[in-house]
């Protein structure tokens, strides 16, 4: 799993050869901890087809501000350097849209 900053950002995520998913998560977030696990399985799921990064809130503002994170956990999936979705929130909904998403790239 990358950890994202903004130093990492456009190499890790815009210039990928393969679809990416950035977790944007906080250590004191409780709903974010409960996804942590929905994530984790994703991960083992589709392997290395799908990039999994994680992008801490805390300490990086830029990256925050520059895409509009405005509730955590917040999920946006990157294909070609282009956001192709963006998926707030947690619940089984969520969870199910991660999975088709990610399945259909």
């Amino acid at each position: 799993m990358v950890d994202i900053n903004h130093g990492n950002f456009d190499r890790e995520i815009l210039y990928s050869n393969k679809p990416v998913i950035i977790d944007f998560w906080a250590e004191w977030c409780t709903p974010c901890k409960i996804m942590e696990k929905t994530y984790e399985n994703l991960k083992e799921k589709f392997g290395d087809k799908i990039k999994f990064t994680k992008c801490n809130v805390d300490g990086n503002s830029i990256i925050v501000n520059e895409w509009n994170i405005r509730s955590i956990p917040t999920f946006m999936i990157f294909k070609d350097g282009n956001m192709v979705n963006s998926i707030t929130g947690m619940s089984e909904d969520v969870k199910n849209s991660l999975n088709e998403v990610l399945t259909n790239l």
